[in-house]
């Protein structure tokens, strides 16, 4: 098996790509192991009085290697960046839904031209013609912005049924919108072909 690193600093995106492959534990305590993790903590040390502050997360072959925040969470109050920090993380987590749709395209479990219904339940008709390449290209017609507030807790199921609510901005592959409801329609996809859920 190759070698399969990530580091995601400010967040955690975790993809099981082998079923029943478990995902790392949050709330494990900082961590450092081997000359590698070694290596990049010492890194990311000096990195910080320069104005990283993030956390960081790095596992080789299902080990943890890295596990540690660097830096400030906020300046004001003067307190540290902890590994149970929340932070935003914006869209960075797109860039891994999307590998994780492509790799599962690769292997055959889903088709990029396939509509949307044909992996989530309860798609209304407007919605039906969707197909994964336009939630990957933002061209599948859904309104601009954010269907819920980034920090609002709400499941699963709550958010599919606020997306599926929104009227459509305009038919599906007729022009570029920039829609982050899109993407976590691409996370729900990937949810459901992997058993993830």
């Amino acid at each position: 098996m190759r070698s399969l690193w990530a580091v995601v600093a400010c967040g955690i995106l975790s993809i099981a790509p082998v079923r029943g492959q478990q995902p790392p534990v949050i709330g494990v305590p900082e961590t450092v192991r081997g000359e590698v993790g070694r290596r990049m903590d010492r890194f990311l040390t000096q990195a910080a009085p320069f104005g990283f502050d993030g956390q960081v997360l790095v596992e080789r072959d299902g080990e943890l290697v890295l596990h540690k925040a660097y830096g400030v969470a906020d300046r004001a109050a003067r307190r540290a960046m902890t590994a149970e920090t929340r932070s935003g993380i914006a869209s960075m987590s797109k860039q891994f839904v999307a590998a994780a749709i492509l790799r599962l395209a690769e292997l055959g479990r889903v088709a990029l031209g396939d509509s949307i219904a044909r992996y989530l339940p309860d798609v209304p008709p407007d919605k039906a013609a969707i197909t994964i390449h336009q939630l990957l290209t933002h061209t599948a017609g859904l309104r601009p912005g954010d269907v819920v507030d980034d920090f609002e807790a709400s499941s699963r199921r709550e958010l599919l049924r606020h997306i599926m609510e929104q009227p459509v901005a305009g038919p599906p592959g007729e022009r570029w919108r920039y829609a982050n409801a899109g993407y976590n329609l691409l996370a729900a996809i990937i949810e459901q072909v992997t058993g993830a859920l």
